[in-house]
């Protein structure tokens, strides 16, 4: 008989922790399984939120603006991707969640429960199955971005002391929403950080303790 996977999983932490090559590698491990994956990121997953990423990324606007474009992008995201393709009995891997906006968006002064009331007020309190909280050392993170070809937007160019602050914000998040947010310790191989994933997805215990 096969497992009853989460429905909906999202990876989550700083810029260059690895949170794009291991929702790649969980959604092939899961194809492989036989099981139908869709892979996809916030700000974006759909036409109209990938325009509102844009909009976002090269702009800078007051903290509520923002909140609010982050979660109109987010409507857009869960009624036209993830609800549909969860009724199809596939499974959403997202890269970023409503995690991200709590932390990066309460980093410029906006409550942690004014971001949440929003969100389930605009979603129907529309939350992710599964959490995987990508936790590395934050030098390493920063060679990573800086190693990438493509034109940085604003939030690759923060400092190692802002990275130190956000994973420090996402790492509280995990103690709030334990039921839900597995930190997974990602400073190793990525094929390691991959088991991990795979190890605790299969059997609900962590290969390490982070």
């Amino acid at each position: 008989m096969q497992k009853n996977y989460p429905k909906f999983i999202t990876f989550e932490g700083i810029d260059g922790v690895g949170k794009s090559t291991q929702a790649e590698l969980l959604g092939k491990y899961l194809n492989n399984k036989g099981i139908n994956t869709v892979k996809t990121r916030e700000p974006g997953g759909t036409p109209n939120a990938e325009n509102i990423r844009n909009l976002i990324l090269q702009n800078n606007f007051e903290a509520l603006t923002e909140v609010l474009l982050f979660q109109a992008a987010r409507v857009e995201h869960i009624n036209n991707l993830i609800k549909p393709s969860i009724s199809e009995g596939k499974i959403v891997i997202s890269d970023r969640y409503i995690d991200s906006t709590i932390v990066y968006q309460g980093l410029n002064g906006v409550a942690m429960d004014e971001i949440l009331n929003i969100h389930k007020i605009t979603t129907d309190n529309f939350f992710p199955d599964l959490t995987f909280l990508l936790i590395a050392d934050i030098s390493e993170t920063i060679s990573r971005i800086d190693a990438r070809p493509q034109n940085k937007n604003r939030f690759d160019k923060m400092t190692k002391e802002d990275f130190l602050l956000i994973q420090e914000k996402f790492l509280h998040l995990a103690t709030i929403f334990k039921e839900r947010i597995v930190v997974i310790n990602a400073n190793l191989s990525a094929e390691y950080t991959h088991q991990q994933i795979v190890n605790y997805l299969e059997n609900g215990i962590l290969l390490d303790s982070f």
